[in-house]
């Protein structure tokens, strides 16, 4: 996890838009510590840890209010990624901008049927079920928007993005807690997709472009109740963990 997020840092400064880029990202750590701690505090409460519990639930909190902090900075980001940028260019950038969208989508879905089949948890299995028809419906809106703009995805982003998802999966089959903690990432990764479409938004304003901004907020709301669809089966995912290590 250190090199992993060591590599992401040298992989963000060499980025146009870097503000921007580690807001997203910081964003969506933030959410996975989030959910680190809510599976955690289940875990204390099972154990009888009142004192573990407490100091749980207290990060817990501390996590969703920087979360919120992010989020109240995400107009400074974007304007600190694209104040610079003349008028002329914006639309350069907001195609650019969905091509990366589309190929998050395509990493998404791919990861998804990855971990369902890892974490072999009825619920969880369920809701990503779920998560792989909204983010192939997802891909598909991106598309379309980027045809409409003369533009088309790019390949090398999408299979890229895919061999990302396709090494945390490896990463997770070497955990015996991996129910747990494949639930905690997915919850990060709806709040990396959601974070990604608040920046996109504000983009697609700066370039005039009322239809993507109007997309891309939908798609945040949708982003935004299936996080909360996963955070549900942390119960779930918590117990099979238990039964996987015969606890």
């Amino acid at each position: 996890m250190k090199a992993g997020g060591k590599g992401f840092l040298l992989f963000a400064v060499t980025q146009p838009e870097t503000p921007g880029k580690l807001a997203v990202h910081s964003y969506s750590y933030e959410a996975m510590e989030w959910a680190g701690y809510e599976i955690l505090a289940r875990l204390a409460r099972l154990a009888g840890d009142p004192q573990t519990l407490a100091v749980a639930f207290t990060i817990r909190d501390q996590e969703r209010t920087m979360m919120e902090r992010l989020e109240g900075d995400f107009d400074a980001a974007e304007e600190a990624s694209h104040g610079a940028v003349y008028p002329e260019q914006m639309r350069n950038h907001l195609r650019r901008h969905l091509r990366e969208a589309h190929a998050l989508e395509i990493q998404s879905a791919d990861l998804i049927q990855k971990a369902k089949e890892t974490a072999n948890d009825p619920l969880f299995t369920e809701v990503c079920n779920q998560h792989f028809e909204q983010s192939r419906k997802h891909a598909k809106m991106l598309k379309d928007r980027l045809d409409f703009l003369g533009a088309k995805p790019c390949k090398i982003e999408d299979s890229g993005l895919g061999f990302g998802g396709w090494n945390w999966n490896l990463f997770f089959k070497w955990h015996s807690d991996r129910p747990a903690k494949i639930a905690g990432f997915a919850y990060a990764q709806e709040h990396l997709k959601t974070a990604g479409y608040e920046l996109l938004a504000r983009t697609a304003k700066r370039a005039c472009d009322t239809d993507t901004g109007e997309l891309c907020m939908s798609l945040m709301t949708e982003q935004r109740a299936m996080a909360d669809r996963v955070a549900g089966t942390f119960d779930s995912v918590v117990q099979t963990t238990l039964n996987a290590v015969g606890s």
